[in-house]
């Protein structure tokens, strides 16, 4: 299991996410993925919750980060966006649907935040990977 303290610079609320995976170990392939997300409130509780604030979380080895739904191309609250060294798909809570997902056959994806202009408006995101070369 995987942890992460995520902050939303557009709510100001901090949640922590926990990630869980399980990889078929015949095939290397993820079965599926499970997040547990706690918003953190004044007193330091982790507060379960499956509501967001309008805003989506973006996981990765690299930093996480969460953006406004509305700055998003399918404009929907509450859905974890997650890069792995093995998979990649969207988790939506609202129905706990898997929107997308994909095996990766290469370690090391990452989101980079975006700079959103002064109206917020859509953005896209750039997935960077990295190949490490081992000799």
């Amino acid at each position: 299991m995987e942890h992460y303290l995520v902050e939303s610079s557009h709510t100001s609320e901090t949640f922590l996410v926990k990630w869980s995976t399980y990889i078929n170990p015949q095939e290397g392939t993820v079965e599926w993925d499970q997040f547990l997300v706690f918003r953190i409130d004044e007193e330091g509780n982790a507060v379960y919750t499956e509501d967001f604030g309008g805003v989506c979380i973006f996981l990765s080895k690299a930093e996480s980060f969460c953006l406004p739904a509305a700055c998003l191309h399918d404009q929907r609250p509450n859905c974890i966006y997650h890069l792995s060294k093995n998979s990649f798909g969207i988790r939506c809570m609202d129905d706990n649907e898997k929107e997308t997902t994909g095996d990766l056959n290469f370690p090391g994806p990452f989101w980079f935040p975006p700079k959103l202009d002064s109206k917020a408006n859509v953005v896209n995101i750039l997935v960077l990977t990295f190949r490490r070369s081992y000799v």
